[in-house]
């Protein structure tokens, strides 16, 4: 646990972290691990920040979200789930559209690789490849 900032109490600090101890004890507690997504029994699940950490400190992101929920929106997903988001969608997009697991089933290509994946065993592999939208709105900012 990191040391209290000067900005926060230490029962703040203390409260947080508790929090996400209950969290992830749930996580690791469940008897068959799945996927939030896809909804497979997977030997190894990651963390999916609902809201990316390289967000967290974005001054529309502390208008819009508590701190508490911007560190604890997490979800747990299996490593294609987790390849296809990233490849579908930048930080940012991440940030403002599609910060609920709702908002990302909702998606349509989200939506379409999860109902495959569903079907698939662990450990099948699975390539995943950036949208061609994604990919046009890089090319736009450069």
């Amino acid at each position: 646990m990191r040391m209290p900032s000067p900005r926060r109490g230490f029962q703040q600090c203390r409260a947080l972290y508790l929090r996400r101890q209950q969290r992830l004890s749930q996580w690791f507690a469940m008897s068959t691990p799945h996927c939030e997504l896809c909804s497979r029994t997977v030997a190894r699940l990651t963390r999916h920040h609902l809201i990316p950490r390289t967000r967290h400190k974005n001054k529309r992101n502390k208008k819009a979200f508590d701190r508490d929920e911007v560190r604890t929106r997490i979800l747990m997903v299996c490593g294609p789930c987790q390849k296809q988001i990233h490849a579908l969608f930048t930080e940012k997009e991440l940030e403002r559209t599609y910060n609920t697991r709702e908002a990302l089933l909702a998606h349509p290509e989200v939506s379409r690789f999860v109902t495959w994946l569903a079907t698939k065993p662990d450990g099948t592999a699975v390539r995943v490849f950036h949208s061609r939208d994604r990919r046009d709105r890089e090319s736009l900012k450069t």
